[in-house]
């Protein structure tokens, strides 16, 4: 736009008088200034905004690593034995610093933080809406039986409504197949994830796999970089290497 402005004031000047061209090559000068300057404060605040989501990320997930899931005298836990137990000795920046891959037992294991920071965004909107959802008509074991709570079934209820109410919402927990990640993870997701990114993420944090999950929370997720974690993706660059 405002270089065609500059061209018709070119043709339209009579003589081109040393003047008349500093007059229009400084205004020029200062539009490009003007553009440049609105450019780089455009990305400073994306940058900003995208470092401050990601440590909000950051911290949402060491949080559910270390969210207290309970115990019971009969499970395989023993006095510190699950996750939740074991990852509340380490601080952020332990988590921060562990390995990316390691090997245990000649098996492959992927840090599930680093996992979860490097392929998932935390959507807090859409968690708060989802924890009010609960809390109008909240599960009670005596008062209301019938209410609702971190279950898989409210959990896909509420994904079938407010998110992706095209696209039946199904479970997916790893525990049911080969995986390198250090924990196990369960997440609620509507139809191809490349397509509907949005899921509900809760992180096995007790001792049996049927239980100690944590409360579900939502994500974006790169759909690319979440399924990375088989550990054949792992294996090809260690033979590389």
């Amino acid at each position: 736009m405002q270089v065609l402005f500059l061209i018709k004031l070119l043709k339209n000047t009579s003589c081109f008088e040393e003047v008349s061209i500093r007059i229009i090559l400084n205004y020029h000068a200062s539009i490009c200034h003007i553009y440049f300057i609105y450019i780089l404060l455009y990305e400073l605040d994306k940058q900003q905004k995208e470092e401050t989501m990601n440590k909000e990320t950051k911290q949402v997930i060491y949080n559910m690593m270390i969210e207290n899931t309970g115990t019971h005298f009969l499970d395989s836990g023993g006095k510190d034995g699950r996750h939740w137990q074991r990852n509340q000795k380490k601080t952020l920046k332990d988590f921060e610093n562990e390995e990316y891959i390691s090997k245990e037992d000649g098996y492959i294991i992927k840090s599930l933080f680093h996992h979860l920071n490097e392929s998932c965004t935390y959507l807090p909107d859409i968690t708060d809406q989802f924890n009010d959802w609960i809390n109008e008509d909240k599960y009670h074991w005596i008062d209301n039986k019938n209410g609702r709570s971190h279950i898989i079934a409210d959990v896909e209820d509420f994904m079938n409504e407010f998110i992706y109410p095209v696209d039946q919402a199904q479970c997916t927990y790893t525990y049911n197949f080969d995986n390198c990640l250090s924990q196990d993870i369960q997440w609620i997701s509507s139809g191809d994830l490349y397509q509907n990114d949005i899921i509900a993420l809760c992180i096995h944090n007790g001792a049996d796999a049927r239980g100690g999950m944590t409360d579900y929370k939502f994500f974006k997720i790169d759909p690319d970089m979440f399924y990375m974690m088989d550990e054949e993706y792992f294996r090809e660059d260690e033979e590389v290497a």
